[in-house]
């Protein structure tokens, strides 16, 4: 991106324009949903490890600059107000051509070397619903797909929920991130026999929510 001072309106994250930019306690600017992504990961900065909390303050002081600086798109090279760069890369043809949903590479987890499948008992692989990269474990996949599709509102289909048993392939998740973050903040793998019957494994997990409780 072609931009005047671009530094100043990069996210060190996912090196594009800053969305929605936050300043945290260390003194350092990201886009909200990058510094979200990366608090539930590890809780420190990614620039210099200091502490971060969970809500920063809005750098209202960027946003006002981002109104008034423009930039050109990667894609169709169309001079755009900073503040509205996001909106018109989603809706551009020829960035998401050349470059797919806006994302970057700086928190995609490295795949695995396993081929897309089994690797081990229970352990499965899953391809991204949005981009098609492939080898992620569960975790992988949540960190991926936040870190690059977090502003993406295509309907997709969960890969790890069409997987299990009981899964439906062909249902589609209307906020697939925030299913993501709702439902697959653990492995599968840890806790679920493959093997048993759903009904089966529902009333041991009552009952070893009795034992606990007891």
């Amino acid at each position: 991106m072609d931009l005047d001072g671009s530094l100043d309106f990069e996210c060190p994250v996912c090196l594009q324009v800053l969305d929605k930019p936050i300043r945290t306690l260390c003194g350092h600017v990201f886009c909200q949903g990058c510094h979200q992504t990366n608090f539930r990961l590890n809780r420190k900065c990614p620039i210099c490890r200091g502490p971060i909390s969970r809500t920063e303050r809005r750098d209202t002081e960027i946003e006002k600059r981002m109104v008034t600086k423009r930039g050109n798109c990667r894609g169709c090279d169309i001079e755009v107000c900073l503040s509205d760069m996001r909106a018109h890369m989603r809706a551009c043809s020829k960035y998401l051509e050349d470059f797919g949903q806006p994302s970057g590479p700086s928190m995609q987890p490295q795949p695995t070397p396993a081929s897309h499948g089994y690797i081990g008992p229970n352990r499965l692989t899953y391809t991204c619903p949005y981009c098609q990269a492939t080898n992620y474990d569960i975790c992988g996949l949540v960190q991926h797909c936040c870190a690059n599709h977090y502003s993406d509102r295509r309907q997709v289909v969960c890969p790890i929920c069409a997987s299990m048993p009981w899964g439906d392939a062909n249902y589609y998740s209307r906020n697939f991130i925030n299913h993501l973050m709702l439902r697959h903040q653990f492995s599968y793998d840890f806790f679920v026999n493959y093997n048993q019957d759903e009904g089966i494994m529902l009333q041991n997990a009552i009952m070893n929510s009795y034992q606990d409780y007891a």
